[in-house]
């Protein structure tokens, strides 16, 4: 889940083989009123942004793998700009699975509207591996919250380029700032 406005939503995820992305979706408790939305092309990281969404409203969703399993989720879009709400802020995950894990499921039992991260993600941001062990950890987290990544020194720690080109293929953030992708704001 990435990056929710009011009426719009992104949802990423990753398949082993290229497929065309398929998402199934309906405000909470109403299946009735499912919708799906197939992407383009195949592809194997992909980013859907689902739009004409009700504001403050709880989605339950679902994404397919390759070989055609369902993985479901929920999402919240944003309510309005005066109404207090609460946030996670965490970092510093890259080398303890079990901690990392262990923070993540704390985090599950919060009633938060998004989260942040403060970097440091992977201990080395060029290395697909490292990243594969990052989502396996935030899975049970991501598919239910949003988290807005900072980038860390370690993602850049390998390659610069190849780390920040990591970042921006397994983020969808606003493309704002001076380094889209990498910099930004929101409200």
């Amino acid at each position: 889940v990435q990056h929710p406005r009011k009426t719009s939503i992104t949802l990423m995820w990753e398949t082993r083989l290229p497929v065309r992305g398929t998402v199934r979706y309906a405000p909470d408790g109403k299946a009735d009123g499912q919708k799906i939305v197939v992407a383009d092309k195949p592809q194997m990281i992909h980013r859907i942004t689902l739009t004409g969404l009700a504001p403050e409203t709880r989605y339950t969703y679902a994404v397919q793998d390759a070989v055609g399993r369902w993985h479901p989720g929920t999402f919240r879009t944003a309510g309005p700009a005066n109404r207090p709400f609460t946030f996670l802020v965490y970092g510093d995950c890259r080398s303890n699975f079990d901690r990392h894990r262990s923070v993540v499921e704390a985090m599950l039992t919060e009633h938060a509207a998004f989260a942040v991260n403060t970097g440091d993600f992977v201990e080395d941001g060029a290395k697909p591996k490292l990243w594969r062990y990052f989502f396996r950890a935030e899975q049970p987290l991501l598919r239910h919250l949003a988290m807005y990544p900072v980038l860390g020194n370690h993602e850049l720690k390998g390659s610069w380029n190849r780390g920040i080109a990591a970042v921006r293929r397994h983020f969808a953030v606003p493309l704002n700032g001076p380094q889209p992708g990498i910099t930004y704001s929101f409200t």
